[in-house]
């Protein structure tokens, strides 16, 4: 009678965490007499698919926390322990050569630097300055590059509501080299961080 009455318990504690939204920890099937250990629910993200927008890339978007960036790629994101107000976060191997500006404690601006990572328009590095002005027609504004003979195309976005936010190819004056996409003034620091 004694080892019913613990499983009406262990039954009753069990159904009043129905509606939670949070899932209880999966135990490990144990030998008898062990404790079970406690087992992460298992996450698979994927970031195939994903591209790059004025105001993100995939479903990570400025002004979110690292902590909720994190959760969509399924991974901590951590700063730098020498990292002041400004600081880059490399989040993970899903999103090689990509990089993360995190001001302030939020994400304001996403660097591609290499790979194959496309915009949602299909642009990427190695494009054509001609392709961009293509793909972007009527939206791109050229400005000569700082320190080389290349260019900084600036793409407008579409929509007044997504006005403080630009994507910015840098370019080696015929072909894309790195991008970067974000909230102003962020995405216009041509230095990063300095």
């Amino acid at each position: 009678m004694k080892t019913r009455w613990c499983g009406i318990v262990a039954l009753a504690l069990v159904g009043g965490c129905a509606g939670s939204d949070r899932e209880p920890a999966r135990r490990e099937a144990t030998p008898a007499g062990q404790a079970a250990t406690p087992r992460a629910p298992q996450t698979t993200i994927t970031t195939a698919g994903w591209t790059v927008s004025p105001t993100g890339i995939g479903s990570v978007r400025t002004e979110m926390t690292l902590a909720q960036a994190g959760r969509q790629l399924g991974a901590d994101l951590v700063l730098p322990a020498f990292a002041g107000r400004c600081a880059f976060v490399q989040p993970v191997a899903k999103l090689d050569s990509v990089a993360f500006m995190v001001v302030d404690g939020r994400i304001a601006r996403f660097d591609v630097t290499g790979g194959r990572m496309a915009t949602a328009e299909g642009a990427r590095i190695g494009d054509s300055e001609d392709r961009i002005n293509t793909l972007y027609a009527g939206r791109v504004e050229v400005q000569p590059h700082k320190y080389t003979a290349g260019h900084y195309l600036v793409v407008r976005p579409t929509t007044r509501a997504d006005d403080a936010y630009r994507i910015i190819f840098e370019t080696d004056g015929s072909r894309v080299t790195s991008y970067r996409a974000g909230r102003r003034p962020e995405v216009e620091w041509v230095e990063g961080c300095s």
